[in-house]
């Protein structure tokens, strides 16, 4: 992925140990959080970048088949199949 998310680990942090958790605790949750987000999640604009590649993809598809289809058929009829 392109682009990083923010992950505010202090605020995540700090959160933790107000709610209860111990120091141990909210430190392996925060850098669990952490690197999910740094290594699993997708942005927007990673989103918006496969939208185009997919959409490239189905557009090079299309003509591909809108060049076939005729061929086909006209084989077809030469034939008379």
């Amino acid at each position: 992925m392109s682009n990083t998310i923010t992950f505010d680990t202090l605020h995540h942090f700090e959160r933790m140990i107000e709610a209860g958790f111990t120091e141990k605790q909210a430190k392996a949750q925060t850098d669990a959080i952490a690197k999910l987000a740094d290594e699993k999640l997708a942005t927007k604009s990673d989103l918006k970048q496969e939208i185009r590649s997919l959409e490239s993809r189905i557009t090079t598809k299309l003509v591909a088949i809108t060049v076939i289809i005729p061929t086909i058929l006209k084989l077809l009829e030469h034939f008379k199949i």
